[in-house]
């Protein structure tokens, strides 16, 4: 091993036991000396003392197992992935999928919270306050974190479940090879992995429409749970048109939003302040392909989220509605332009003015 300091001596560790001679090679101007020594079956340890500097009586060496592979080129650390381990590691690999599904519960029910109150005031935004949405989030802290929290453990449990599929299928494939990849193999864990896909799917179909009527009604998660699915079951053709048409809308709005930062992306670097390496050479662009390209990938994302707001106001008026229209005969609630959407505006507007005539006359 080679031991090079700028001053000072190199000096072997008393204790190592070393075998085979100790060669200097020369020293050159400020003490500089370059020490090769040659060991077998033995850990090397060095320190480095000044030239001017007394040894000290008893020498602070580190801790000899600490420091045993910087002095060997053939040893190495490598963590020992036991049993404790892996149950830590699933234990905080759930925590994260609660925690994430979670975090998103609770923007669903604040989102569904405001829509909610939009329909029933009428669409009246006056009648909101100020501060909707930040008066639902505290509502929602205050009253409805359990009911979250049981949502989004069940759909933690079901990618829990889905995760240990999938490891399961990778470690008898790595033990036992070709016999693990038969087709009848294939076909148990494919059928397994789908079965589990299909399930947190409806779960989660099931979950945002159970923080709707949550935020609507105010009840616990399982009475919301099942009186959502009873909803959804008895106006299945409304729900299938809503969500065959918003999804189509929502598809065609991510690709407008996409498309349309990718034009305006290589339009800008079309600009000279972008093209011209002459009169701009620290912002000229040798190819505007990677720009436009994040720029795209980017503005996907950005509309992504912002257009999940317009999908949880869809489900949540369209929830609504239905819960209107089985309490009532007619819709009590609904606001006009909604009514105006679905071809019954004035059919709705007659029914309310009559309404409120037999309010201000009871006797007739």
């Amino acid at each position: 091993m080679v031991f090079l300091y700028s001053a000072g001596d190199t000096k072997t560790d008393m204790y190592a036991d070393v075998s085979g001679p100790t060669t200097s090679f020369g020293e050159s101007a400020g003490n500089l000396g370059i020490s090769v020594t040659q060991i077998t079956g033995a850990k090397l340890f060095s320190e480095y003392t000044p030239a001017d500097a007394e040894a000290p009586a008893t020498p602070n060496w580190p801790n000899r197992d600490e420091t045993a592979c910087a002095d060997d080129y053939n040893c190495d650390w490598a963590a020992k992935w036991d049993r404790d381990l892996q149950y830590a590691a699933l234990y905080h690999l759930f925590g994260l999928f609660w925690t994430n599904e979670f975090i998103l519960g609770i923007g669903y029910m604040v989102l569904a919270m405001v829509f909610a109150q939009y329909y029933f005031y009428r669409g009246d935004r006056e009648r909101m306050g100020p501060r909707p949405v930040f008066n639902s989030l505290k509502i929602v802290g205050r009253k409805h974190l359990g009911s979250i929290a049981v949502g989004s453990f069940i759909i933690a449990v079901i990618k829990m479940i889905r995760f240990l599929v999938e490891q399961t299928e990778k470690q008898l494939k790595q033990k036992m090879g070709r016999a693990a990849d038969t087709m009848a193999m294939k076909l148990i864990f494919g059928i397994a992995k789908y079965c589990l896909w299909l399930v947190e799917k409806i779960m989660k179909f099931i979950n945002k429409n159970a923080y709707i009527v949550v935020a609507i009604s105010g009840r616990g998660y399982c009475w919301s749970a099942i009186h959502a699915v009873g909803l959804i079951l008895k106006n299945i053709l409304r729900f299938a048109t809503v969500n065959i048409v918003g999804g189509a809308l929502l598809w065609i709005g991510k690709l407008v939003i996409t498309l349309g930062a990718a034009v305006v992306a290589f339009a800008m670097s079309d600009m000279a302040y972008y093209s011209d390496a002459e009169k701009h050479p620290d912002t000229a662009l040798s190819s505007p392909v990677l720009v436009i390209i994040l720029s795209a990938v980017i503005a996907y994302f950005i509309a992504e989220v912002c257009l999940q707001v317009y999908d949880m106001g869809v489900d949540t008026i369209l929830l609504c509605f239905c819960e209107d229209c089985e309490k009532h005969s007619t819709p009590q609630y609904a606001p006009a332009l909604l009514m105006e959407a679905i071809g019954k505006g004035e059919e709705y507007e007659k029914q309310r003015a009559a309404a409120k005539g037999a309010a201000k006359n009871p006797e007739a």
